[in-house]
């Protein structure tokens, strides 16, 4: 597992790590398979997590096929670095979204 926190959520662009009690709520919520539509903020966190697991995927296999700790500490160190990379450019492009939606509707 790498150091990057996996549960959480977007707020207004930023990553928050989610409470023990949101956990359960979220869970609680998944499970009830309610009907309305996705929010934003769910579908944003939603695809983070799907990054950070992706991420974690690349650590893991690199570990299980390189023979060399030296080869594997290299491997996880830039999956890592490049985990954070794809993160903040993805959490960059949540704020850029979340401002033009807040400009259209400060037109209407």
């Amino acid at each position: 597992m790498t150091d990057i926190e996996e549960d959480g959520h977007f707020v207004n662009g930023v990553w928050v790590k989610n409470s023990e009690e949101e956990k359960k709520e979220s869970e609680t919520k998944s499970n009830s398979g309610s009907g309305s539509e996705p929010d934003f903020d769910r579908m944003v966190s939603d695809a983070a997590a799907s990054l950070k697991a992706t991420v974690d995927n690349i650590v893991s296999t690199g570990n299980e096929l390189i023979n060399s700790e030296e080869k594997r500490a290299e491997l996880e160190t830039k999956a890592i670095a490049a985990g954070h990379s794809i993160l903040k450019s993805f959490e960059n492009a949540v704020k850029d979204v979340k401002k033009t939606i807040d400009e259209l509707e400060k037109k209407k």
